[in-house]
């Protein structure tokens, strides 16, 4: 007998193999922008992934965790990063967007 997980609640048994994206090498990466908020950072990330680009946020939580905006400038701002080819692309598609 095989088991299966999922056969048991009702759910799909999907056994195929899925192409996994690799992960994103930090040696390769560059910060292009500093958002005011988590809001703004989303944007901006789906923006770039419309655009085919591949872009990781980093602090996107910290102000959501401590209550709200915290008043220490830049250093607690969400970080936009992306692959350092697809820098120049992606400040450019940022330049385009409202308010930047």
């Amino acid at each position: 007998m095989i088991y299966r997980p999922y056969a048991a609640v009702g759910m799909r048994d999907d056994t195929r193999r899925k192409e996994v994206e690799p992960a994103m090498n930090d040696s390769k990466l560059v910060e292009i922008y500093r958002a005011k908020d988590g809001i703004e950072a989303a944007l901006i990330q789906g923006a770039l992934e419309d655009a085919g680009i591949r872009v990781r946020v980093e602090g996107d939580q910290l102000q959501a965790s401590l209550g709200g905006p915290l008043r220490l400038g830049w250093t607690t701002s969400p970080r936009i990063i992306v692959f350092e080819n697809d820098a120049a692309r992606a400040s450019e598609i940022l330049r385009e967007l409202p308010n930047h």
